[in-house]
């Protein structure tokens, strides 16, 4: 899937170490417990977000494939999709 890039552009990336950096020097228990909640949560749903998506574009591509208007994704891919979002309507 070379459409996935699965790096974070250079200045996220520094955002992101500026922030772990803070939580790393907090000696608040209660202040990190309510970030940990909180990631946590965001994190759940941005992966159900992100795996219905994945299950729509396979579904989307699927179709087109079936059409004809391009070429037929390999069912590895497919199958890959289908189990990220099992509860989602068959493709």
């Amino acid at each position: 899937m070379g459409w996935l890039s699965f790096e974070l552009p250079l200045h996220e990336e520094l955002e992101v170490e500026k922030a772990v950096r803070q939580i790393q020097q907090c000696d608040d228990l209660e202040r990190l417990r309510k970030i940990a909640v909180e990631s946590y949560r965001a994190w759940v749903t941005q992966t159900d977000i992100a795996a219905q998506l994945i299950h729509q574009l396979a579904d989307a591509e699927a179709m087109l494939g079936e059409a004809g208007l391009i070429e037929k994704p390999d069912e590895q891919y497919l199958q890959w999709a289908r189990e990220l979002f099992p509860d989602h309507a068959p493709m």
